[in-house]
């Protein structure tokens, strides 16, 4: 034997071992074919060997088998080669041997053994023979030939060499090709044709168990079609939805084996390679990490993962199989529907494999509902065979056409299910029921045959017919759950290499387990595993559980990363409290950090459990922290009673051991839940608290945190000058911490407040200010803000030129760090500039790409925001009907997500929708509506708004008192809290309403102060009402030139902006002045004009007006 690893020697024998059989046998075919010289494989068994060990035990059993060895390798030449295939199989490999050779070979090895003991016992053996290239020309095919022939010698007494003979015919199971299939093989394969045109998509194959759903994605790969396309799978269970994103780690690791490392490295821009790490930790030892890691959202992990794919396609097409996918983790359902949206344009093809029995409801119902309804994927349901096919699949087991009784007994017993026929089959021909004459089948009804009606009952019957190894071997696979290793296996159980690999086979041979590689072993349907793992009995399963985390920790000693969550999984079943506690906290920070919020929550209360259980001394500040830990998270997924529940049992758990520093922690995160939910004086108090004990600490870092959010609260209230006050302080401190991230972010949000008191020149100081230190501090994420911010600022200042430059910078590194979510925010920036600019298709563009990144990243929150700015562009535009739609939309998502603060805009939307429609009533209620909410929550700006259209709606009712007492509400409210935009409004809301009473010396005054904040503001929109309301109070002294000068100047600048239903007003306003003026004909033109566009956006109130004109 030449030298190798030992990892290819049998550890007993010391022969070569099947793994070196594996890699060796097609060197060998090669070597022959070039030479062309013949060669032959041995099979060889020895006869009742099981009945060595269980008369004489395990250790005589293997010393037979080292004599055994001994006594074979002593016969062969220098150039054959011999291996230990399993438990008492040997496999020979004769070189320039032709059959006639190898068969004189054979029955001299078989006399030399009768004639001899081994370890003191007489040992018989059994032959199958197979010649290349008399028999076969592919090893696969000379090894089935050569089992064939020792099958043969087997059941014809053993002691010989085997020859397969037509009388001992066998049942072709599984049949060579699919039956019955073709229609939905036509279909599926119709789906998928769009993959060679660079399209992707997705087909759900489903049915009941058994009917054959993976044999038919199978069939469609292996067609030659579809030979250039790379196929990749993942085989789920119930045990792998413990594993976050296990499907896509496993297509992921498939093919960087395929490709290598270079292949992410050289095609994955850096900020995804980071993600990718999240869902296949081991790539973090063959990345280098340099910078900042910028947790932005799971979009960005998505993003990676579909670059990923996409770069992958660029070279070859894929499908993608996942079987089982009803078992899928809910962050896996995320990420499949997210892929399948954003792949349609990529050469990536998915079949979603399920059991309709498992999928009637739970999380992957509810995406395939999401996916149905967007029409994201194809459907194929197979239902049980009808009779010509079932006639068809027996005539393919048996080789011949089967008995019209057989046929009809069949599909009577099975429905036309193809497992059960199969399985059915078996048992007829195993007691025989079946028999072959030599000529044909014979059908015996009247035997008594067990009759396999649930697939529960198959697993059963083959259970009981392996023996005790074999099954105890079942069980561990079954807690392991997943797919297993060769060497785990032989770890776990310490038995002999080649014993286990004769065990393995048998288990494989009835069918219960699947062979992967060689080595690697899966159920074959995992009904199986879960039959088998509901049978182990409490005690015992708890033992396999802590026994597999051990051998697994052990196994995969150096990686541990790419299994913590196993190790949590089975040392919390184990019960081993002490390492559920380490691994389960791991676990759920690393699925907190791959956003797969579900699994990192489940993770967490593991340690909680644990922890309650296991009262160790020093352990309580881990409880308070992993409290903490799955607050955060169920904050993060809405459910936000629990996450204040488990804050208050961190803050008492935390007084219990005075531990102040995380009293303090968990009360500033309980402040900020209360902030989420709007309710500010509990988090004021909550906050309060935080600060009080940050101080008394002396912990500097909560103090500044706690001051940004104590100015936070105020700013959601529009207590603008107390919000500056805390930020302020936040800031000081953070300068004498020298704590730069910290100083940056409240420089910001003192710029964002003086954004909101419309102090723009100020803003822009603060926000260059923080611009300038996130870029110090190499700090990408806090640049595209400060970028972003600065754009907000000019296009407040109505310099959109600028704005737009900031934006698309902002863009740009967002682009390049990952977030989706913040790029549809900018996009969603970019569009309002481009309907303040009147270019409103570009604005409709940009709005509809953020609103379908929002939807792939199932934002309904800001789903809801693109719908309603969307429909502002369709009511600049006068298409009313347009902008009603889309109002409806967003506030049907707002209702449903009880975003009140957005409700009370979308009430307040509608309201001046309905108000240009001339719907004064509804205008009114809507406006109402949107006043409760804003003076419930605090919303001080949108309560400004409201009071302002109650106000002009009071106008049109020529009801001046409540007009103006809601006008006078409104500028107070506006002037208190220091909001500029909200002050001019109001001023143009009494200047309204004056020229209505004809009180032209107030009129004057209002047009002077709204002139003075349209400059000061930047606005130009403020300046051209300014100027309506000049034309109307010169119409009013007959100022005829004047009032013409200030209309048509209005005029323009509504023209450049857009703005049909203000151009229409104008020239409403320009009719009653050529009227009042006597020119008759120019007031009838000018009417006309106005009616003309009136009637286009469908205003019906002014459209009234002009008829009484």
């Amino acid at each position: 034997m030449s030298k190798i690893g030992n990892e290819y020697i049998d550890d007993l024998t010391g022969l070569y071992n099947r793994r070196y059989l594996n890699i060796n046998t097609h060197k060998k075919i090669e070597q022959a074919k070039h030479k062309e010289l013949p060669l032959s494989i041995l099979i060889i068994d020895l006869d009742h060997f099981k009945n060595v060990n269980d008369a004489y035990g395990h250790s005589r059993g293997d010393a037979v088998l080292k004599e055994f060895s001994k006594f074979l390798y002593t016969l062969l030449r220098s150039d054959d080669t011999i291996f230990r295939y399993g438990g008492d199989e040997f496999v020979c490999i004769l070189l320039n041997t032709d059959y006639k050779q190898a068969e004189r070979f054979s029955h001299r090895l078989i006399e030399m053994c009768r004639g001899r003991k081994f370890s003191k016992i007489r040992l018989t053996l059994s032959v199958g023979i197979a010649s290349f290239p008399r028999d076969a020309k592919r090893w696969q095919s000379l090894f089935d030939i050569a089992d064939r022939n020792l099958y043969s010698a087997k059941h014809h007494g053993r002691d010989r060499i085997g020859v397969f003979e037509v009388e001992s015919k066998r049942l072709n199971i599984p049949t060579a090709e699919i039956v019955g299939r073709d229609e939905e093989t036509g279909r599926v394969k119709e789906f998928v044709t769009p993959i060679f045109k660079g399209k992707g998509g997705a087909v759900c194959i489903s049915g009941e168990i058994g009917v054959g759903k993976t044999r038919l994605v199978q069939e469609i790969v292996k067609d030659t079609d579809f030979h250039n396309i790379q196929f990749l799978s993942s085989s789920l269970s119930t045990t792998t939805r413990s594993i976050s994103y296990y499907p896509f780690r496993e297509i992921a690791r498939a093919i960087i084996e395929d490709c290598g490392m270079g292949f992410i490295k050289d095609s994955i821009p850096r900020a995804y390679q980071i993600e990718l790490m999240k869902i296949i930790p081991e790539l973090s030892s063959r990345i280098e990490e340099s910078g900042h890691i910028y947790m932005v959202d799971k979009f960005r992990l998505f993003e990676g993962v579909r670059k990923f794919l996409e770069c992958r396609a660029s070279d070859v097409p894929l499908f993608i199989c996942l079987d089982n996918v009803h078992w899928a983790d809910d962050a896996s359902l995320d990420l499949l529907y997210y892929l399948v949206r954003t792949l349609r344009d990529t050469p990536v093809y998915f079949f979603l494999v399920y059991r309709i029995e498992e999928a009637r409801e739970g999380s992957f119902q509810d995406v395939l509902g999401l996916m149905s309804r967007e029409g994201l994927y194809k459907r194929v349901e197979l239902e049980s065979l009808k009779k010509p096919d079932v006639a068809r699949i027996l005539s393919f087991i048996l080789d011949c056409n089967p008995p019209s009784e057989l046929t009809e007994y069949i599909i009577k017993e099975t429905g036309g299910n193809p497992f059960f026929i199969e399985e059915l089959m078996k048992s007829l021909k195993a007691n025989d029921a079946l028999l072959w004459n030599k000529e044909e089948w014979t059908f015996k009804k009247d035997r008594k045959v067990i009759i396999p009606y649930s697939v529960e009952g198959v697993v059963e019957r083959k259970l009981g017919i392996i023996g005790d190894e074999s099954y105890n071997l079942l069980e561990y696979g079954a807690v392991i759950g997943r797919k297993f290793d060769f060497n785990l296996l032989q770890d776990i159980t310490g038995m002999n290499e080649g014993h286990l690999f004769d065990l393995m086979d048998g288990v494989v041979k009835v069918r219960l387990l699947k062979e992967l590689g060689g080595e690697h072993y899966y159920f074959s349907k995992d009904i199986i595993r879960g039959i088998i793992y509901g049978n182990i009995g409490g005690t015992k399963l708890k033992r396999y559980h802590q026994k597999i985390g051990e051998k697994l920790l052990n196994f995969y000693k150096g990686r541990i990363e790419e299994i913590v969550e196993e190790l949590a999984y089975h040392f919390y079943k184990g019960g081993d409290h002490k390492n559920a506690i380490e691994y389960s906290m791991i676990a759920g920070d690393r699925a907190k950090d791959a956003y797969a919020n579900q699994d990192a929550i489940r993770f967490y209360s593991m340690a909680i459990d644990c922890l309650s259980k296991d009262r160790t001394e020093g352990e309580e500040t881990k409880w308070i922290k992993c409290l903490n830990k799955r607050s955060k998270v169920l904050n993060l997924t809405g459910d936000n009673e629990k996450a204040i529940v488990d804050l208050e049992e961190a803050i008492e758990r935390a007084r219990e051991i005075g531990n102040k520093k995380e009293e303090a922690d968990s009360f500033f995160e309980i402040s900020n839940i209360y902030i989420y939910i709007s309710e500010y004086k509990v988090s004021f108090k909550m906050a309060n608290l935080a600060m009080s004990i940050y101080k008394e600490i002396r912990d500097s870092k909560g103090e500044v945190r706690t001051l940004n959010t104590i100015g936070n609260i105020h700013w959601y209230l529009s207590e603008y000058s107390k919000a500056l006050k805390f930020y302020q302080n936040s800031l000081k401190k953070a300068e004498e911490i020298n704590d730069r991230k910290s100083n940056a972010k409240s420089i910001n949000n003192i710029g964002v407040t003086y954004d909101s008191l419309g102090e723009y020149q100020k803003a822009l100081k603060y926000h260059n200010h923080s611009l300038k230190i996130y870029k110090d501090i190499d700090d990408r994420a806090g640049e595209a803000k400060s970028y972003n911010n600065i754009g907000v600022i000019y296009d407040n200042l109505g310099e959109y030129s600028k704005a737009l430059g900031y934006y698309q910078r902002s863009l740009k590194i967002i682009k390049l760090i990952g977030g989706r979510s913040n790029e549809a925010t900018i996009l969603n920036n970019i569009a309002i500039i481009y309907n303040n600019l009147g270019k409103y298709n570009k604005a409709l563009k940009f709005h509809k790409h953020s609103l379908e990144i929002k939807r792939e990243t199932r934002n309904h929150r800001g789903e809801a925001v693109s719908l309603n700015n969307i429909g502002r562009i369709y009511c600049d535009l006068g298409n009313y009907k347009k902008a009603l739609e889309n109002y409806k939309c967003s506030l049907t998502i707002r209702k449903e997500i009880n975003d009140h603060k957005s409700i009370e805009e979308t009430f307040n939307s509608m309201g001046a929708v309905n108000y240009y429609l001339g719907n004064y009533s509804k205008s009114m209620n809507l406006y109402r509506h949107s006043l409760k909410i804003a003076k419930e929550i605090g919303d001080c700006q949108t309560e400004i708004s409201n009071l302002l259209g109650i106000g002009i709606v009071f106008i049109e009712r020529n009801d001046f008192s409540a007009a103006e007492k809601n006008y006078d509400m409104a500028f107070s409210i506006a002037k208190n809290i220091k909001f500029k935009m909200g002050i001019a409004d109001a001023y143009i809301g009494h200047t309204l309403l004056n020229l209505e009473r004809n009180n032209l010396i107030e009129v004057r005054k209002g047009i002077k102060h709204i002139l003075s904040l349209s400059k000061e503001l930047g606005t130009i929109e403020i300046k051209a009402t300014a100027l309506c309301l000049s034309g109307r109070l010169y119409t009013k002294e007959k100022k005829w030139n004047k009032a013409e000068s200030s209309f048509k100047e209005a005029k323009s600048i509504f023209k450049k902006l857009k703005r049909k239903y203000e151009i229409a007003k104008v020239y409403y306003y320009l009719g009653l002045m050529f009227k009042e003026l006597g020119d008759k004909i120019s007031a009838e033109e000018y009417y006309a004009k106005a009616k003309t566009i009136f009637k286009s956006i469908g205003a019906k109130g002014w459209i009234k007006k002009l008829k009484v004109k």
